[in-house]
């Protein structure tokens, strides 16, 4: 992990609250991200959207940072 740090390919990020991670993961507002969720209509099970762009999330967040599966 300390090599992949030093390499940029992994950030460590210390939050105090879950906004602070949800901001630092979409580079958005959380309050945006809070307003998307009440969108999803009850019952609903989207996939993914950190990596599908569902519901008007920014798809490939979490690639374009270098997390989530590899290709």
């Amino acid at each position: 992990m300390v090599e992949a740090v030093a390499k940029g390919r992994f950030h460590l990020y210390a939050v105090e609250e879950v906004d602070q991670a949800i901001e630092l993961l979409f580079g958005r507002k959380a309050y945006w991200v809070h307003d998307k969720v009440r969108e999803v209509p009850r019952g609903v099970q989207p996939g993914n959207p950190l990596h599908e762009g569902e519901r008007g999330l920014p798809g490939g967040v979490l690639a374009s940072r270098g997390g989530g599966p590899d290709p």
